[in-house]
């Protein structure tokens, strides 16, 4: 029978992962590969994304497009939300 673990340490699934935020560049360069048909496992290698991350650029490319017509740098890495005034007096809970 193996060893037991002990308590302080944490397995690799339960380690949190740090987000990293994509540049509004690398999305438009996500979108246009996609617009030019290559595959989605391929535009990861390139890219350095997983593949659920290159999906969900594809999946919001309307927003990313709209705003990269209003963006200043491409190197603007957040997309911002305005939450309105009930949501953030309250802190999103009722």
């Amino acid at each position: 029978m193996p060893p037991k673990r002990s308590s302080n340490s944490e397995s690799d699934a339960n380690k949190k992962r740090s987000r990293k935020s994509v540049t509004l560049e690398t999305k438009l360069e996500v979108l246009r590969r996609l617009e030019s048909g290559e595959k989605i496992v391929q535009i990861c290698k390139f890219v350095g994304l997983p593949k659920s991350t290159v999906q969900t650029i594809r999946d919001n490319k309307e927003k990313i497009k709209v705003h990269s017509q209003s963006a200043t740098h491409l190197s603007d890495s957040k997309l911002t939300r305005v939450r309105n005034g009930i949501m953030a007096r309250n802190g999103g809970c009722q």
